[in-house]
């Protein structure tokens, strides 16, 4: 029994040694293999780097060759272009005479504009000016179309054409054509409202006596309500400049100062020009329109305003009423006082005419007693 236990124990070592021997082969082969693929796929990944680059080297070349096939037919179009407005064209593409491709025209036409500068030949100088005239017309027929849409209301293509020229030509023209035909400026009504508020101003004060605008605290409705109605003018031409002008802030500054300058500076004017104010009276409204404008640069001062300077331009308008106001407080003091000394005048006056006729009486008196 136990011979046959230990043949079967060395049988099974015999196997064993074997299949270890068969598994260590195996592991030989297997890391041969893996090292075959790896090599193959280190391989395979260079082929495909290499091939990619040259995708993208070819890609690049492609685009370089479309871009430089773009400007040929970007150039061969704007000579057509010119040729046409030189009148040397066969087939004119039309595109100056199209209202719809007005758009398409302003681009073009700056185009052409850069190209003409340094053009000197005397052939050219035909097209050279047909390019200066169509310029004109481009910008009137943009002007016109955004002053249309200005009236519509029609935001959108007021931002478009505010876009276009602003590219064309720094669009200068299109806010001026902006800030003239806000009603603010030049509304009959509003226009007939500023004089009546001088009027009604002017009326108001007429009605109260200077002791009782000696105080600081001095109420003058229609100014208050003056300043109140630019402050809502700003805040909605802000909302509106900003969705149609590509440089909203730029625009802003240049209305608000206008607002300053004209409405503001004219009714000043007008307050301390075609009034009758008494120099006290005077004094007190100056500081009244004062406060209410340097409450109005407080809230205009979150604004985004460019490099507009709100006090500078606030100063400017006051500087000739600061200049006179200590003249005139000196004037006004002068009244206050005379008026105030005038009933001991006036008492003073009449005790020595009182004190005069006594005297008289008292000397006419003695006279006739003498002589009796």
């Amino acid at each position: 029994m136990s011979t046959q236990v230990d043949a079967e124990i060395i049988q099974l070592e015999k196997e064993l040694n074997q299949t270890e021997v068969e598994h260590k082969r195996n592991l030989v082969e297997l890391n041969k293999t893996f090292e075959i693929v790896y090599n193959q796929f280190q391989l395979l990944d260079r082929r495909i780097y290499n091939v990619g680059s040259t995708a993208v080297r070819i890609g690049d070349s492609l685009s370089g060759v479309d871009n430089d096939k773009r400007r040929a037919e970007e150039a061969l179009d704007l000579i057509n272009n010119f040729l046409e407005l030189n009148g040397d064209a066969v087939d004119g593409t039309g595109v100056f005479e199209d209202p719809t491709k007005l758009f398409q025209t302003v681009s073009v036409i700056k185009k052409l504009n850069s190209v003409t500068a340094e053009m000197n030949l005397d052939r050219t100088q035909k097209g050279k000016k047909a390019v200066e005239r169509v310029s004109e017309k481009v910008e009137k027929d943009l002007i016109d179309r955004f002053r249309r849409a200005a009236l519509k209301q029609d935001y959108p293509t007021m931002k478009k054409c505010a876009t276009a020229l602003f590219d064309f030509n720094g669009g200068d023209s299109c806010v001026r054509t902006y800030i003239m035909q806000l009603s603010i400026f030049f509304d009959m009504q509003t226009i007939s409202k500023d004089q009546q508020l001088c009027s009604s101003i002017e009326q108001r004060l007429s009605d109260v006596e200077d002791d009782e605008m000696s105080g600081n605290n001095i109420d003058i409705p229609e100014l208050i309500e003056f300043f109140h109605d630019i402050e809502k003018t700003c805040l909605l031409e802000q909302q509106i400049i900003f969705q149609v002008f590509p440089n909203p802030s730029i625009v802003l500054s240049q209305l608000v100062q206008r607002i300053f300058e004209q409405k503001i500076s004219s009714l000043l004017e007008k307050l301390f020009r075609d009034l009758a104010l008494s120099s006290l009276m005077s004094l007190r409204t100056i500081t009244v329109a004062f406060n209410l404008t340097s409450q109005l640069v407080e809230k205009l001062a979150s604004y985004d305003l460019a490099n507009l300077n709100l006090e500078l331009l606030m100063n400017s308008i006051f500087l000739s009423y600061k200049e006179q106001y200590l003249e005139r407080e000196m004037k006004s003091l002068t009244e206050v006082f005379a008026r105030k000394l005038l009933p001991f005048k006036t008492a003073l006056r009449l005790e020595k005419e009182e004190l005069a006729r006594s005297s008289a009486l008292l000397a006419l008196s003695s006279t006739g007693g003498g002589g009796g």
